[in-house]
């Protein structure tokens, strides 16, 4: 068996193969950091792989305004 080389899961859940894909049902578009991806990457927000090793993804603060506004 190979070392694991990566090394970007805190959980050590992944493998080499595995590491960078985001979790089930998450994609690039649920990411704080999906505008420097989409820059720097040309990462669409339907994307499920993280190019910014190691893996960055930090769920997109979601602000929840009262009903009947826009913004």
């Amino acid at each position: 068996m190979s070392a694991h080389t990566h090394g970007c899961c805190a959980d050590k859940a992944c493998n080499d193969k595995t590491c960078m894909e985001l979790a089930d049902g998450k994609t690039c578009g649920d990411c704080a950091n999906f505008r420097h991806c989409e820059a720097f990457y040309g990462h669409k927000p339907t994307d499920t792989y993280c190019d910014f090793f190691p893996r960055r993804f930090r769920e997109r603060a979601i602000i929840n305004q009262p009903a009947g506004t826009q913004s």
